[in-house]
Order: C-alpha cells, then sequence, then structure tokens
C-alpha cells in the first residue's frame, strides 16, 4: 500500500471517531486495532523510505570518490602520454627524421603557432585582457594583432612543431 493510501485510511478511520479525541476513550475496537496497524504500517514505510535515501547518499559519496580517482588515474596517464610524445618528438628532431611511417602507425610534424604571455595579463594594453574575476590575457585577440604586426611588450608569437600520430 502506498503512504498516500495509508494517510487517507488512516484519516477515514478518525473521520469514524474510532476514537474520542477530547477524552481519548476508545469507541471502537476493531477500528482502533486497525488504525494501530495503519500507523505501524506508515511508521514503516517512512523508516523505508529514509533509510533508501541514506543508501543513496553513499552511492552519491561512493560514486564522487571513484570519480576523483578516476580524474588523478587519468591525470597520470595524460601526464605520462605527453613525456613520451616529448621523448619522441626531441629524438625525431635530433635524428632530422620528418617523417615515420609503418603499416601499423605514422608519426609527422605539424607546424603551429602559440602566444606566450611573458607578463601578468593586467599589464597588457587594455585591449588586450579579460577581465573575470581576474585578468587573463586574450590569447586569441593578441595573436591577432602579433600576425598583424603590432608590437606587444610581455608576448610573443611562438611556433613550434606538435608531433601527429595515426
Amino acid at each position: 500500500m502506498k503512504l498516500y493510501e495509508i494517510n487517507e485510511q488512516i484519516e477515514a478511520l478518525l473521520n469514524k471517531e474510532v476514537i474520542d479525541i477530547e477524552t481519548g476513550e476508545v469507541l471502537d475496537d476493531n477500528g482502533f486495532e486497525e488504525l494501530k496497524s495503519l500507523e505501524a504500517e506508515r511508521d514503516l514505510k517512512l523508516e523505508n523510505i529514509g533509510l533508501f535515501i541514506k543508501n543513496l547518499d553513499a552511492d552519491v559519496l561512493a560514486i564522487k570518490e571513484e570519480e576523483k580517482k578516476l580524474a588523478e588515474r587519468r591525470k597520470v596517464k595524460e601526464n605520462k602520454v605527453k613525456s613520451v610524445k616529448q621523448f619522441l618528438s626531441d629524438y625525431l628532431q635530433i635524428e632530422n627524421l620528418k617523417k615515420f611511417e609503418t603499416a601499423k602507425i605514422k608519426l609527422s610534424f605539424r607546424k603551429s603557432e602559440s602566444v606566450n604571455v611573458t607578463v601578468a595579463a593586467e599589464k597588457l594594453p587594455s585591449e588586450y585582457y579579460k577581465e573575470k574575476t581576474e585578468y587573463t590575457a586574450d590569447k586569441v585577440e593578441i595573436k591577432k594583432a602579433l600576425k598583424a604586426g603590432v608590437e606587444i611588450v610581455g608576448a610573443e608569437l611562438v611556433e613550434s612543431n606538435n608531433l601527429q600520430i595515426k
């Protein structure tokens, strides 16, 4: 039986005047027993719902902990990828190998440009930083300006070769 159905039956029994509300006298023994039974059933349902919520909270906490552990493992793997990729890139450049290809893998370099900001963002001209909770360099605008020949103190365009693994 659902909780609202139990409440409706309890209310119906109280409306039948099973108990005299003023004196507390039992007017209908069968009705009183049914009322006690319904109240016990209601209390059990409320307890079970509370326990269900506690179990869900415990599941949420366990999932959060697992997410933390997975994020840590992911970060370790990302750092490992970065390190090994840098090692391979350095080796290929030292050996002056622009491309390497087998049936299973293809290694090559792709040129890219990025902005290197060497000063605090607020020291840049105002059109080249964004103000949120703190100053942040607007690297997109800085890159456009640098490519257009504008000289910005504290910012430079850096060209790099990124290793592509396919």
